[in-house]
């Protein structure tokens, strides 16, 4: 989440341009809104962040990146995106997607309304850290992908060889 807490406007606008460059932009994927259009959808979850007075931060920045030369295709990445939002307690939340190709790593952007659309309240995602970290190694075995570092990597080949060396004591 931002330290200065920016908007949801401010932050789909900087997600969605294309900075100058042709490349820059892939699939832009609204989520949970009833509107067709990224304005539209701008003005609906501002509407739904209006009606919540005490939230601080009412904008959730996720980036989900991908190692040098994985491009997984649209459906797995609309896929893998709805697990994460999933997992951090956004499922039901209002979100912008936008997949960006500027850099030499794939990366997907989603910007979530962190205010519900129903209930008008603030959701904080608990441990998201550790969350993400768990289900990146999940997807990467469940997809075929790249694996990368993860700390749930590391403590499981710990926990292994712990398990191990206590067995060869017994």
């Amino acid at each position: 989440m931002p330290k200065a807490g920016g908007s949801f406007r401010g932050l789909v606008t900087y997600l969605t341009s294309s900075h100058g460059k042709t490349e820059r932009l892939g699939r832009v994927r609204l989520t949970n809104c009833v509107s067709s259009d990224i304005a539209s959808a701008v003005l609906e979850v501002e509407s739904a962040q209006a009606r919540n007075s005490r939230a601080r931060h009412r904008t959730y920045h996720l980036i989900l990146a991908f190692p040098a030369g994985e491009e997984p295709p649209a459906k797995l990445l609309e896929a893998i995106e709805r697990r994460a939002c999933d997992a951090l307690g956004f499922a039901e939340h209002q979100r912008v997607s936008v997949v960006h190709h500027d850099t030499d790593h794939l990366h997907l952007h989603v910007a979530i309304n962190r205010i519900h659309p129903t209930t008008h309240r603030a959701h904080s995602p608990s441990y998201s850290k550790l969350v993400l970290d768990r289900l990146c190694v999940e997807l990467e075995e469940e997809h075929g992908l790249q694996p990368t570092h993860h700390q749930a990597r590391e403590r499981a080949t710990h926990l292994e060889a712990a398990g191990a060396l206590r067995e060869s004591l017994q």
